[in-house]
């Protein structure tokens, strides 16, 4: 299969980016229970500005509410993005840092990224998958509930569609800086690269693999790949200053 580069290479980020900005659309999720008794975290609103067609994020707004009550407790601004965790959620702001924080149903904030980057995603077992991002690379990390911070991948230009799986590794599509976006693969020790791992942008690419536009469709591609490189030392498993 042909494709032109650049278009090829924007084309992948863009499914990346976009399918994680769509999959924002359950209204209910429950949390543990905090202040409020048994909170149930809500859209109360959504507001999408851009034109028809566009790739421009929608905006959430949010709130904790009790479900013996029914008392609502709006959380302060809009979330491009959002995942449970804990007793709070961990939320993308609205603005132009993009900063990723943690907030809790009594109000608490905690920043957990300066710049995020693909939206975060909870796993089965509670952990928190989420992208910082750092200028021109990005970091992969996987917050446990106890509060381990792992560092799964960096030095990556790109990384998004974070699906988790049952064994606790990660499966998520990204690209080095200059490269072509595939899948790539991560554990606690190791991560590698499964798809296109070796092409460029703007050189031909023979033999591109289609990355897949949702979490369901990229867990099932990855049970049929085959790793085609040796994993990574990565001595990137180890966090930024």
């Amino acid at each position: 299969m042909h494709t032109s580069p650049s278009r090829g290479f924007a084309l992948g980020i863009a499914i990346v980016l976009g399918a994680c900005q769509g999959a924002q659309l359950a209204t209910t999720e429950r949390v543990t229970p905090g202040e409020l008794a048994t909170p149930e975290l809500v859209v109360i609103a959504q507001s999408d500005d851009g034109p028809p067609g566009s790739d421009a994020a929608p905006r959430f707004q949010l709130a904790f509410r009790s479900s013996s009550s029914g008392e609502e407790r709006a959380i302060e601004g809009e979330a491009l993005a959002y995942a449970p965790f804990r007793s709070g959620v961990a939320l993308i702001e609205a603005n132009a840092q993009r900063p990723l924080v943690l907030v809790t149903p009594d109000g608490a904030r905690s920043v957990l990224a300066r710049h995020a980057g693909a939206p975060p995603v909870r796993g089965a077992d509670g952990t928190l998958y989420y992208v910082a991002r750092y200028g021109r690379e990005v970091e992969v990390h996987a917050l446990q509930v106890e509060g381990q911070d792992r560092v799964l991948a960096q030095g990556l230009g790109e990384a998004g569609l974070l699906a988790p799986r049952a064994d606790g590794s990660l499966v998520f599509v990204g690209a080095r800086n200059g490269g072509v976006a595939g899948i790539w693969h991560a554990t606690a020790n190791a991560v590698r690269c499964l798809t296109n791992c070796t092409l460029e942008a703007g050189r031909p690419w023979p033999n591109h693999e289609l990355v897949p536009g949702t979490r369901e469709a990229l867990l099932s591609a990855f049970e049929r790949t085959q790793p085609i490189v040796t994993p990574s030392t990565n001595d990137a498993l180890r966090g930024k200053p």
